[in-house]
């Protein structure tokens, strides 16, 4: 099964450009003078750019939870609630929950993105949620 679109992956990019040129166009057929943007219209655009894209849920979850543990904001419970930021991601986009709270992932690779979030590179972990996620959903 295919991992959802991340900025890495160039497979979207075509698609996702003709998008952004066929709502442009659309927008400028339509357009009214001096008409403010609405937060309806700027949602509306976002899912018609987006259409047909798979979803960047390992990307958001990844930085989410990467972000959470570099600002380590309390004395305990950071790591849980980190993976409950990556969790609460996947839940936004339509996407099961693959992200074990408590006791945390196994293995090394987990605490070793882990600490490299901590000084700031997220990459590593975008990718272990990769992995758990297409583990999660059947992958090989």
């Amino acid at each position: 099964m295919a991992i959802p679109w991340n900025e890495d992956d160039p497979r979207d990019a075509p698609l996702i450009v003709k998008n952004i040129t066929d709502l442009l166009r659309q927008i400028g057929r339509r357009a009214r003078l001096r008409q403010s943007p609405t937060i309806e219209m700027a949602q509306a655009w976002h899912r018609q750019i987006y259409k047909g894209a798979r979803l960047p849920v390992n990307y958001y979850a990844g930085y989410a939870h990467g972000e959470w543990v570099r600002i380590h904001p309390f004395a305990n419970g950071n790591g849980r609630t980190a993976r409950l930021w990556a969790n609460w991601c996947a839940l936004r986009y339509g996407v099961p929950p693959f992200v074990r709270l408590k006791p945390r992932p196994a293995g090394d690779l987990y605490p070793t993105a882990s600490a490299l979030s901590m000084q700031g590179d997220h990459q590593a972990m975008v990718a272990v949620f990769a992995d758990m996620l297409d583990r999660h959903l059947g992958g090989d």
